[in-house]
Formats: C-alpha cells, sequence, structure tokens
C-alpha cells in the first residue's frame, strides 16, 4: 500500500534505496517504513493551522474550548493511524479504513475549524462559510445525498476494483483515503459540530440518522463474510471473512457510541441552550410586563389630573373664595 524502503542484506536502504528513488526515497528512509511523507504534511500544516489560529484568537481577547482543540488533535492522530502508517493485513487495512471513514471525520467536525476561523478573522473563513451555506451545500449535505455517497463508498472500495487498483498503487491508495474521509466528513457534518450548516437537523432525525448506520454496517459486513473471491492479491477470502467481522463489530460500538453523544447533546446542550433561551425570555416579559404598568400608571394618574382639572373649571365664580371663608 505505501511505499517503503528496503536493501539487500549487504546494502543500507539510506545507501541503495536513495540512489535508486531519488528524493523521495531519502525522505521515506528518515520518516522510515511503512510511512508515507504525503499524509505527514497534511497533517502538520492542518495542526499549524489550527495552532495559529487559536493564538490569534486568544491575541485578540477571544477564548477557544480546550475541548474543540482535544477532538482537532484526536482527529489528526485518527487520520495519521489510518494514512500514516501501514497496519499489516487486511484486517489492519480495514481497520485503517474504518477510522477514516467513521472516526476522524465527526472528531474533526466537532473540532470545529470553521467556527474558529470565523472568529479569528480572514477571508478564507468567511468564503468557507459561504460555500458550506450556499446552494451547493444544501444539495450535497442534504441527509438523503450523504447517505447515498456514505452508502457507496465502503461498497465501491470493496466490491470494485478500487481496492486492488489501491494496492498496486500507492498514490490511488491516498486518494482513497482522501474520498473516505471526504464522504465520513459530508455524512457528519450535518449531525454534530458548531461549524454553520446550510440547515439544522432536529434531534430525532439526527438520531434517525446516526441508527440507519447499524442496518448499512450489518448488510455491509454481511456482503464481506460471504465474499468467495480475492479482491486483490494477497487478500484471501478468510481474511476477508475476518476482516468483515472486525469492521461489522467495531462499526456497531461506534454508531452507538454517536446516537449516545446526541442523545447527550440533546438532553444537555440543546436543553441548556433551550433553559437559557426561556430564562432571557422571561426576563424581557417581565421587563416589558413593567413598562406596561408603568405607562398605565401614568396614564391613571394623567386621567385623574384631567378630571381634576374639569371640575376646577366647572365650579361657579367666587365658589373658590367662600371655601376659602369656609376653611
Amino acid at each position: 500500500m505505501f511505499y517503503t524502503v528496503t536493501a539487500p542484506p549487504s546494502q543500507s536502504a539510506g545507501d541503495t534505496g536513495c540512489r535508486r528513488g531519488g528524493t523521495v526515497c531519502a525522505v521515506l528512509a528518515l520518516t522510515g517504513p511503512g510511512l508515507h511523507p504525503v499524509p505527514l504534511a497534511a497533517l502538520a500544516v492542518g495542526a499549524a493551522w489550527y495552532a495559529n489560529r487559536v493564538g490569534r484568537l486568544r491575541s485578540r481577547g477571544g477564548t477557544w474550548p480546550l475541548l474543540r482543540t482535544g477532538f482537532f488533535a484526536a482527529a489528526l492522530v485518527t487520520v495519521g493511524v489510518g494514512s500514516v502508517a501501514a497496519l499489516p493485513g487486511f484486517t489492519g487495512r480495514a481497520v485503517q479504513d474504518l477510522l477514516l471513514f467513521l472516526v476522524a471525520p465527526p472528531l474533526l467536525v466537532l473540532s470545529g475549524p470553521l467556527t474558529l476561523g470565523l472568529a479569528a478573522g480572514g477571508k478564507g473563513a468567511a468564503a468557507a462559510r459561504r460555500a458550506v451555506t450556499g446552494r451547493v451545500a444544501r444539495v450535497v449535505l442534504h441527509p438523503v445525498s450523504a447517505w447515498v455517497l456514505y452508502g457507496t463508498a465502503l461498497l465501491a472500495l470493496y466490491f470494485t476494483p478500487e481496492y486492488r487498483i489501491g494496492a498496486a498503487h500507492p498514490a490511488v491508495r491516498l486518494l482513497i483515503d482522501l474520498e473516505l474521509v471526504t464522504v465520513g466528513w459530508l455524512f457528519a457534518y450535518p449531525l454534530a459540530g458548531p461549524d454553520p450548516k446550510p440547515r439544522q437537523l432536529g434531534a430525532g432525525w439526527r438520531i434517525v440518522t446516526v441508527m440507519f448506520g447499524t442496518i448499512y454496517f450489518s448488510i455491509l459486513g454481511m456482503a464481506m463474510q460471504s465474499q468467495r473471491t480475492p479482491i486483490a492479491p494477497g487478500v484471501t477470502p478468510a481474511a476477508m471473512h475476518a476482516g468483515g467481522g472486525d469492521l461489522w463489530s467495531s462499526a456497531e460500538l461506534l454508531t452507538i457510541a454517536a446516537t449516545i453523544g446526541i442523545l447527550y447533546e440533546w438532553l444537555f446542550v440543546d436543553l441548556g441552550r433551550a433553559r437559557r433561551a426561556d430564562q432571557v425570555n422571561a426576563a424581557e416579559d417581565a421587563r416589558q410586563l413593567a413598562l406596561w404598568r408603568a405607562s398605565r400608571r401614568e396614564a391613571g394618574l394623567a386621567d385623574v389630573r384631567a378630571r381634576e382639572s374639569v371640575i376646577v373649571r366647572s365650579r361657579p365664580t367666587g365658589t373658590e373664595r367662600s371655601e376659602a371663608a369656609f376653611a
């Protein structure tokens, strides 16, 4: 799957591999066997950007939740495990696909990079916001469209020549890894996270959308365990059966965890927001009631003054002197 540095026993990898592979091989010799520099560079750029935005936001007097930074760091680690190093066997590759497809995208969404970019300032963040809330995003990020892409990604990977081509060509394998992360992000983006969205899904719809994942991964796991022909050189049906079982069980557990996370957000976060909104509305209602009472009181006093003025004007001439003498 990945570039590796090998050399005959009589020669070292640094001497022979770098003479044969040039600059790329030299970089791979520095990163170690099985490590690919392209995802390493992408992860380094992502980490530098996020740290820069957090620092810029704090320099402007703002704050950023440490939990969201932790989510971003976990997303980078997950992508690193899924794409930088090659785990042995088809089962290891299936675990990596699951990390890239089902674990890294929700962590990335929960880290709120777009919200961070908007808070820190920058034209790029504004353009990204317009992109994820525009007409095209409304179609692509619609739950039906996202499910079509999400449902076909792993099926196409394991039941078409896509896996075999990726195993033979490391550059194609990197594109497949990017596809898995992107499709997983398109599916997870409308379901969670603080970033702007083209539409807000209710907690019930989000739970239903995630729960469909249990059906999807059950079908995928059964299909993989029913496979009778190798999908790529070195991948036996027995290995695919084992990988399908591991992917099936792991995906079911992660789907249940995602459902629990949405329930938690609904019960504690959304209800907390509703409670705070009720408090604000109650305070506004009290203020409006006080203003109304004050206006009614003022109107009543004005009415009393008007009546007294009418009484004074309607008295006969000399009444004031008679009342003064009587007093």
